[in-house]
């Protein structure tokens, strides 16, 4: 396999300014199974403004998707920048190689 970092994705973190550590969270597991919903319950923005999630079968994340909005937290006593990332689901039917 092959990991393509798109041209948006490799701005970001050249222009992310470095004032905090970054904390990533990231939900793996198979696909249709919640991770985009818990994801936007994380973010407090409501079920559907942050992550793409339908009540279908198909799968709605392909690939790794960044939530580029930072929410600054402590963690043991420092601040961190957490950044969330949808991963898509393992065994979605339509996976091709190049997501």
């Amino acid at each position: 396999g092959k990991y393509i970092i798109t041209e948006q994705a490799r701005q970001f973190f050249n222009d992310y300014p470095r004032l905090r550590p970054i904390a990533p969270v990231c939900i793996a597991g198979p696909y249709r199974t919640g991770k985009s919903y818990l994801l936007n319950y994380l973010l407090g923005n409501g079920v559907e403004s942050c992550f793409e999630i339908a009540p279908t079968i198909t799968s709605c994340t392909k690939g790794i998707w960044l939530w580029s909005k930072p929410q600054v937290m402590e963690v043991n006593g420092e601040e961190v920048d957490v950044l969330y990332f949808d991963v898509e689901g393992l065994g979605a039917t339509e996976n091709v190689q190049k997501h």
